[in-house]
């Protein structure tokens, strides 16, 4: 990341809105990005840390499941984002209406991590064996045989 205010930059703050789709007014975005200024350097963030941090800040909110997760995922790249849709798929569904409880939150995020690590991992297997057919596929032997 570029060294300027994340706090104060309307650039920034534009783009990231945007890209994640944050649609709450500016007294919300003002504070979020206040606090998103504050860690950004702190090599050792958790998502634990973010969405209470957020909760004590944004007290009239609910609890900030995805957009905590979005400054985690900004910050460390690998950290998945919160989505209702993976949720649903990796039938976390039932956890939906527990979340509104912060430690739910938290302990739903992090079977959230581990599920969506093994998607990435079923998902590289499938690029592999996608590739090694193509592979397969395109050999003298497979090409002779379909003459």
């Amino acid at each position: 990341m570029q060294k300027v205010d994340i706090s104060t930059s309307a650039e920034f703050q534009r783009k990231f809105d945007g890209f994640y789709r944050v649609r709450r007014n500016k007294d919300w975005r003002d504070k979020c990005f206040e606090y998103f200024e504050e860690i950004r350097s702190d090599s050792n963030i958790a998502f634990e840390r973010i969405i209470n941090a957020l909760y004590k800040r944004l007290p009239q909110s609910p609890i900030e499941s995805s957009f905590s997760s979005k400054l985690l995922a900004t910050l460390t790249p690998p950290k998945p984002i919160w989505d209702s849709r993976v949720l649903k798929r990796l039938k976390f569904d039932e956890y939906w209406i527990k979340t509104l409880i912060i430690d739910n939150a938290i302990a739903v995020y992090k079977k959230y991590v581990i599920g969506t690590r093994n998607i990435r991992k079923v998902m590289s297997l499938g690029i592999i064996l996608t590739n090694s057919i193509s592979i397969f596929r395109n050999t003298r032997v497979l090409q002779k045989k379909r003459k």
